[in-house]
């Protein structure tokens, strides 16, 4: 188990968030309840179709392009561009997976304000790494005093909500808005630290380095393990662990004449996780040198390759001193806050400014969206968005919903030209889902 996380250590993944932008500006959708708990006009009542209400993923890097690391030469063969990447590579490269499936959602008006009900599974993976890794894996080490760093960040988050939110309407001026949420955790990496560098000293082939990190995990044997066809396995897996946590949401609205005003805060709290945990660190701040393996043992047949290269593996993972202990841990949620101002040029169309920022180990990640909305009635809106984003992340996104008869569809992207352009785009996100709306409030007119 040891080789598996150091394993994971020299893996080259990360994740930037970005998250619902489209949809914080597409009205007549009750899933904006999720971005702020304050927008809860227009309808009396509604109901999410059961697994299908709102389905969304995304997947994303601030580093590269397929189209930038690939280059097609004159025979239309593909052919690998790395080391023009490598020297116009930022330090660290990010890239992001998210997945958000509702399970159960509802929500009704009262006479004392909206109420709205709510099951989600969610899983969010973030791995922050160094260029370095790409270029020792390409290039290895040439020449004497080089310097990698290799200090990478893995973060998993898998778990589910059961919620139950509520606003508060005061006439038509102010709505503020509140979501509380338990939260039952499946499985979970964090990084606490990770600085970890390794050098190549006067003599070749000689390596000095150090290493302090501190990584815990939470249910990954567990999964890694589980046997659907042994009785109850399936069961206890997703109902009798025992990581368990609670978060809150809120957010409000502001409307005055022509112009709205509106903010939240998601995901504040965390998981206490105490099944299947593991703790791996390393505080290994001195210097220590690595001179390789005789590779005279394997030409003598004294040694197999393979057996050569377990013995090299257990070589430096007892350079690096990691240690391995159990115990319960509190992991919390990454942050996320919205904060938009709208201009609205009549009832049904208005145009606005959102900025969001994701918090992940005490690093913001941030991004400001242009964004224009319009209305047919009550049964269509759309609208389009121009997003800047984090290290040069510029994306235009759209997103619109229908409503025929009693149901409704609607589909949101934040990157809407990446769809067209994969080998070309370093982010791709989408949500969609279908609702069943009932007895839908008039939109009320701006002066």
């Amino acid at each position: 188990m040891k080789r598996l996380y150091f394993l994971l250590l020299l893996c080259p993944v990360l994740s930037q968030a970005q998250s619902h932008l489209t949809l914080y500006n597409l009205p007549l959708v009750p899933q904006r309840l999720a971005v702020n708990p304050a927008f809860s006009e227009h309808y009396n009542f509604y109901a999410g179709i059961p697994g299908i209400s709102a389905v969304s993923a995304s997947a994303g890097n601030t580093g590269f392009s397929l189209s930038k690391l690939l280059k097609r030469t004159d025979d239309d063969s593909l052919e690998l561009t790395m080391d023009a990447w490598l020297e116009n590579a930022r330090k660290k490269t990010n890239i992001s997976a998210r997945t958000h499936i509702s399970i159960l959602n509802t929500g009704f008006k009262t006479k004392i304000g909206f109420f709205d009900f709510f099951i989600n599974e969610r899983a969010n993976f973030n791995f922050i790494v160094p260029v370095d890794y790409f270029d020792l894996a390409w290039n290895g080490i040439s020449k004497t005093g080089e310097h990698f760093d290799l200090g990478a960040a893995l973060y998993l988050n898998h778990y589910r909500e059961y919620g139950a939110g509520y606003t508060y309407k005061f006439k038509d001026l102010f709505r503020a808005g509140i979501r509380v949420k338990y939260l039952y955790g499946l499985e979970n990496i964090h990084t606490k630290r990770s600085d970890i560098s390794l050098s190549s000293s006067d003599e070749m082939y000689h390596l000095t380095g150090k290493s302090d990190f501190s990584i815990k995990s939470s249910g990954i044997r567990s999964i890694a393990n589980l046997d659907p066809s042994e009785k109850g396995a399936v069961k206890d897996y997703l109902f009798k662990k025992h990581n368990r946590g609670a978060a809150f949401d809120f957010g409000f609205y502001y409307n005055l004449k022509k112009w709205t005003f509106s903010a939240s805060i998601l995901d504040l709290g965390g998981i206490r996780w105490k099944d299947d945990t593991h703790h791996f660190s390393s505080r290994n701040t001195e210097e220590f040198t690595f001179r390789g393996m005789d590779i005279g043992q394997v030409l003598k047949d004294s040694l197999t390759l393979e057996e050569a290269g377990d013995r090299l593996l257990d070589s430096v993972v007892s350079y690096f001193d990691i240690d391995s202990t159990k115990g319960s841990y509190t992991s919390n949620l990454p942050l996320q806050h919205y904060g938009g101002i709208n201009y609205h040029f009549t009832n049904r169309t208005e145009a606005g400014l959102l900025l969001y920022g994701y918090w992940l180990n005490g690093k913001l990640y941030s991004s400001a969206t242009i964004a224009g909305t319009t209305r047919i009635k009550r049964w269509f809106s759309v609208t389009a968005n121009y997003t800047m984003g984090y290290q040069g992340f510029n994306v235009f996104g759209a997103g619109f919903s229908l409503r025929v008869w009693k149901l409704q569809w609607y589909v949101a992207c934040d990157n809407a030209l990446g769809i067209f352009d994969p080998e070309g785009t370093r982010y791709v996100q989408l949500q969609t889902g279908l609702n069943m709306p009932l007895s839908i409030e008039k939109t009320p007119k701006k002066e």
